[in-house]
This record gives C-alpha cells, sequence and structure tokens, in this order.
C-alpha cells in the first residue's frame, strides 16, 4: 500500500510540475511577444541587446525528463539497492562514487572538488546545477563530521536561495535532489 501511494503522490507531481511548466511557457511566450514588439520600435542595437534580455527560458521538457530519470534512479536504489539506500557508509570515497554515478545520470553538468593541497578549506564536495538550484554536497562517512568552515559555507550557499547540505546516506541524497523539484514528501 505504501508503494502505491508513493507511486501517485510522484505521479501527482509531474503532472504538477507539467501544468505549471505550460503555464510558464505560455507566461514566457506572452513576455517574449511583448518585450519583441517594445524592441521593434527602439533601435536596431537596443533590439538586439533587449532580445538577448529575453532569451532566458526554461525547458519543461528538460526538467519533466530529468525528474523521471530521478523517479527511475531512487527506485533502483529503493528496490534493487536497499542494502546501502537506508545506511551510512563506512568509506567516503565508496559513497561519493554512488552520488557522482547518481549525478550523471540526472545532469549535463556536475562539478566534483577533488581535494588537493592548495584546494580552499571549507568548498564541499559537490557542486552541481540541477533544474535551475545551485546544490552543494558535503559528504561524510558514518563517523565524519562537518568542520566549522564547512558549516559556514553550507550556511551561506542556504542564505543565498541555494541547497547546501551535509550527506551521509543515500536516502539523503534523493530527499536532497527531490528539493530540487519542489517536492518534500515522496
Amino acid at each position: 500500500m505504501h508503494d502505491e501511494q508513493r507511486q501517485q503522490r510522484l505521479q501527482t507531481a509531474l503532472q504538477q510540475l507539467e501544468l505549471q511548466q505550460q503555464v510558464e511557457e505560455n507566461l514566457y511566450d506572452k513576455q517574449r511577444r511583448q518585450s519583441i514588439k517594445e524592441a521593434m520600435h527602439a533601435s536596431q542595437d537596443e533590439a538586439i541587446i533587449q532580445g538577448a534580455d529575453v532569451c532566458i527560458t526554461t525547458d519543461s521538457s528538460y526538467r519533466a525528463a530529468a525528474l523521471q530519470r530521478l523517479k527511475n534512479l531512487h527506485d533502483t536504489y529503493f528496490y534493487k539497492r536497499i542494502s546501502i539506500y537506508n545506511k551510512p557508509f563506512k568509506d567516503e570515497n565508496q559513497f561519493q562514487q554512488h552520488v557522482i554515478s547518481i549525478l550523471n545520470m540526472l545532469s549535463p553538468w556536475l562539478y566534483y572538488i577533488r581535494q588537493e593541497a592548495k584546494t580552499r578549506s571549507g568548498i564541499p564536495d559537490i557542486v552541481i546545477c540541477l533544474n535551475g538550484r545551485f546544490v552543494a554536497f558535503e559528504l561524510k562517512d558514518d563517523i565524519g563530521d562537518t568542520s566549522a568552515q564547512q558549516n559556514k559555507n553550507l550556511n551561506k550557499i542556504n542564505d543565498a536561495c541555494g541547497i547546501g547540505i551535509k550527506l551521509r546516506t543515500i536516502k539523503q541524497v534523493f530527499q536532497a535532489l527531490y528539493a530540487c523539484f519542489g517536492i518534500i514528501d515522496f
């Protein structure tokens, strides 16, 4: 029963997201047409500049596809890899490899911070842009904890409306990724 409810909530969330994206696209098209109309009354140089300002769009098909990939990945980990889904990892590098493989399947843009002697302290392990959200993950094993500098940087990211979070389990990774799509309860 729990799985059916979960599936139903995810389906409802997908439908709501698609509807929201259609509304956003219609609003975007209307605003773009208005901006172009206004730009036509300006000089040619100004029209080029104003046209460039309007070309920011959200690709709804990308968001829907990414959310579907996220759902499929979550199902894979929840049903086929349940042994590691809810358990903190004993080795941070192994946890990091799992998270990176999940993120590579979701996002075309991923930046992994390789810790070296010259790396500034407190920088999160993984920085990603997903669904238009800036996301930073600080990955920890079962006994590790974040330093004061890491906590400070995660708080700065959250204050700037990004998502900065310390993670220990695959379940927490999926919770953070769903939060990028505005889904809190999954």
